[in-house]
């Protein structure tokens, strides 16, 4: 996740797959690098793409949309579950899933922490072998408003909040959108290690390209 967001790309599910080494990561984050300086816009097309699924979504071939329009604020409800379940069509994979809305999150985390004073607590102060059955019921309880709740998932998730996001998310699965001028290995290569550096407690020399992510850095 930290080298998305460093280089702005996406990696599929299958490319993950295939990277057993540093050097098998530097050199797919060396593809995307590469992509975005080809000399073509893919935000354009992607943008466009885009464009011609909503316009289907509201059955309505000569709907404007602009990149920095909120989709929450032009799609319904209704056409936003759409859009999401068609929008891999353009993302070239799944897009992160609809959440619920701000206020029901902080209402639901409220309510949690009323449960858990309401029943842990006592069981504490009052007598500890009730603790378990408490602990079940607080679990049992956040279980079902969870399942309760699905239905109400229609809010945009972070980095999807308005078309010229989504767009940049399609972009990031082709070329990454936080290019830098340098795309040779040994530059990227220590990107990568700076990033591995900072997420794992590693030593700096243990991090070479034929270092194995399993067998010598255990992640």
């Amino acid at each position: 996740m930290s080298v998305e967001e460093h280089f702005g790309i996406r990696l599929k599910g299958d490319e993950c797959a295939e990277i057993k080494t540093v050097g098998d990561l530097v050199q797919l984050c060396q593809k995307y690098l590469l992509a975005a300086h080809e000399p073509r816009c893919r935000h354009i097309g992607a943008f466009y793409q885009l464009r011609e699924l909503v316009r289907q979504i509201l059955h309505d071939p000569s709907a404007r949309i602009r990149p920095r329009e909120s989709i929450a604020a032009r799609l319904t409800i209704r056409h936003r579950k759409i859009l999401w379940q068609r929008l891999s069509t353009v993302l070239k994979g799944e897009p992160h899933s609809l959440r619920r809305p701000p206020l029901l999150r902080r209402a639901l985390i409220m309510l949690w922490a009323i449960l858990a004073a309401v029943w842990i607590w006592p069981a504490m102060a009052w007598d500890v072998r009730i603790l378990p059955l408490s602990l079940l019921f607080c679990v049992a309880t956040v279980y079902v408003l969870h399942i309760i709740t699905l239905p109400l998932r229609w809010h945009p998730p972070k980095d999807y909040q308005t078309f010229g996001q989504v767009t940049l998310q399609a972009v990031a699965a082709q070329a990454a959108t936080k290019s830098t001028d340098r795309t040779d290995f040994v530059s990227t290569f220590l990107q990568v290690r700076g990033i591995i550096l900072n997420n794992l407690n590693v030593k700096p020399d243990a991090v070479t390209p034929a270092t194995r992510f399993v067998e010598d850095l255990g992640f």
